[in-house]
């Protein structure tokens, strides 16, 4: 029994994917997003989004650790089927704080 479900739904797909089948394989998909980075820590999912035009698509999200000086975990959306890079970002944030630091009273 399924008590709780979060997310999108996305409804009368199956114009826009006809099949669950990638005709990229989740390794090849990991190849092209991190075009020789190296890095370990690897995560490949296969899964369906929206785009922007409202069209389903069947995509990898591709993620790693990378190895490099600063702390750095790309993300890459891979089209399935075609293998192009649709949407890439850095998923670790960064920001420079300042704050009292030694103050026993904060």
């Amino acid at each position: 029994q399924i008590s709780q479900v979060s997310g999108q739904m996305l409804r009368q797909i199956d114009a826009d994917v006809a099949s669950p089948t990638a005709a990229l394989s989740p390794v090849d998909a990991a190849g092209k997003a991190r075009a020789g980075a190296k890095g370990s820590n690897e995560r490949v999912k296969l899964f369906v989004m929206q785009d922007e035009a409202g069209q389903a698509r069947l995509v990898y999200l591709v993620s790693w650790l990378a190895a490099s000086e600063e702390p750095s975990r790309p993300f890459v959306v891979i089209d399935a089927q075609s293998g192009a890079e649709l949407k890439p970002w850095e998923g670790i944030n960064h920001k420079d704080a300042t704050g009292p630091g030694s103050n026993i009273k904060t």
